[in-house]
């Protein structure tokens, strides 16, 4: 099967244009039609979806955003934060990119702090107009590019496999709560343990662990913005030990704690 990391390969950076830093608002959003660059979305606070191609795409901080030259799309910001966004101009070798490869990508970042201390040191650079801003600009953009590449090799796994490893996804969201084992996962599948994790990161981009971590934490938030108790038994709900477990993983996952994330939308 050809990717569209298969062509990407063949690209070559012209231009880079300054990186801006965006702070979308939540509901917003727009229409955008024959995109005249190509584009990286960092989004290190908040989520918006984009529809292209017959399909909802999210990028939010786990997911960063690949928009092609030329594509249309809609967009709406669902949850408000900052986004970085590194637009460039790119010539292929042999004329590749082909008009069906026109769709939004998003691929999983493992590490967002990576990525985003590549960007914020060039964010720095651009605004002392340093004149190395333009050769760390293309750097940049071939950094990403080559850890989208990786991602998207990783992530192409046949349907089979993908419905193999459903039964664990099921399981996992609705024991959310519950310190659940590998192995446990695994035999829902059948396969061996070190195989099941192999087979799931692949499928979903992180491992089971970092799964769960994620699944608990977009409960968190929606409970944040509910009546549930106080952050403490919200923890206690989601199967934290304690506070202060729950507070760490929620800003490894999010970029910030629970109670920032409340003062940030006017809940407390």
């Amino acid at each position: 099967m050809k990717t569209v990391s298969d062509d990407l390969y063949g690209l070559t950076v012209l231009h880079v244009y300054p990186l801006t830093r965006v702070y979308g608002e939540a509901g917003s959003g727009g229409k955008r039609e024959n995109r005249n660059s190509w584009g990286i979305i960092v989004r290190y606070e908040g989520w918006t979806d984009y529809e292209c191609c017959g399909e909802t795409i999210r990028s939010d901080r786990a997911h960063m955003a690949l928009l092609p030259k030329g594509v249309s799309y809609r967009w709406r910001c669902g949850e408000a934060g900052h986004y970085y966004a590194l637009n460039f101009d790119a010539a292929f070798e042999g004329d590749a990119k082909q008009e069906d490869d026109l769709c939004i990508r998003t691929f999983p970042v493992r590490e967002p702090e990576k990525i985003l201390k590549v960007l914020r040191n060039l964010e720095l650079l651009v605004d002392q107009k340093d004149p190395a801003a333009d050769l760390e600009s293309r750097r940049a953009v071939y950094e990403i590019l080559h850890y989208y590449m990786r991602s998207e090799k990783k992530a192409y796994v046949s349907s089979d496999m993908k419905s193999k490893v459903r039964p664990a996804i099921e399981y996992l969201q609705t024991h959310y709560r519950e310190d659940v084992r590998n192995d446990t996962l695994a035999a829902l599948t059948g396969f061996s343990t070190a195989y099941f994790r192999r087979i799931f990161t692949e499928v979903t981009g992180v491992s089971p662990i970092q799964y769960l971590k994620m699944l608990r934490i977009e409960k968190a938030k929606v409970m944040l913005h509910g009546d549930f108790g106080t952050v403490t038994e919200i923890a206690l709900q989601l199967g934290y030990a304690d506070l202060y477990e729950f507070s760490r993983s929620f800003k490894n996952v999010t970029g910030v704690s629970p109670t920032a994330y409340l003062k940030k939308h006017c809940l407390i």
